[in-house]
């Protein structure tokens, strides 16, 4: 209950105990000044969670992606690629379902300011629309004529993965290194799509 409510529970009050006959002092005139000071301080502080909330799933979601550190120009996992194995996709989608959750339990929109309001229905919208899409994960073509994982490892080495140092060359290597395990995801992946007959059209192979 905010401190505005509590005010105006007290003077109800005030008002029935003076209506069965007990004598009371009259209760001070609320100052209006000071309860729009009190909603706006309300305002930038639940504003401010919510935006600590955001970043704290943006710097989680950060440390779970290798790839997505590199292009940032972070160097903490230099060396590895992203998992892409159908177990992290499922933790990936349960960490969306428990961040929507939060957002909805945690933060009331009406609190926030304009700007955080707008994120916060982005930030909704964003997680049910991944939530609901992810029955069709499987309905793409990882690997075609175009792009996919055949393409995009040599070009992130090439220029993303920058060499400035010894370490930078080691940890170059050592993603060489860890070619043949992003490969075998990607074919498990294409195995599981195969399954239920998402296919790529046969005259995307020559190519």
């Amino acid at each position: 209950m905010t401190k505005y409510k509590t005010v105006l529970t007290a003077i109800g009050l005030a008002l029935a105990l003076a209506a069965c006959g007990e004598q009371r002092a009259a209760p001070p005139q609320d100052n209006p000044a000071d309860a729009q000071q009190a909603a706006a301080v309300e305002i930038q502080t639940e504003s401010e969670r919510l935006n600590a909330f955001f970043e704290e799933v943006f710097d989680r979601d950060l440390a779970r992606s290798p790839m997505s550190q590199t292009y940032l120009g972070i160097k903490d996992d230099y060396d590895k690629w992203d998992d892409i194995s159908e177990v992290r996709r499922d933790e990936d989608i349960e960490l969306v379902r428990h961040d929507l959750e939060r957002l909805r339990t945690e933060f009331d929109p009406a609190k926030l300011d304009e700007e955080a309001n707008l994120s916060y229905r982005i930030f909704e919208l964003t997680a049910e629309r991944t939530l609901a899409a992810d029955r069709w994960r499987h309905h793409d073509y990882p690997v075609n004529q175009m792009f996919g994982w055949q393409s995009e490892i040599p070009a992130f080495l090439i220029n993303m993965h920058q060499v400035a140092d010894k370490s930078d060359a080691e940890a170059y290597i050592a993603r060489l290194n860890g070619v043949k395990a992003v490969m075998v995801q990607v074919i498990a992946g294409l195995r599981l799509r195969a399954d239920q007959g998402v296919v790529a059209p046969a005259f995307t192979f020559p190519q």
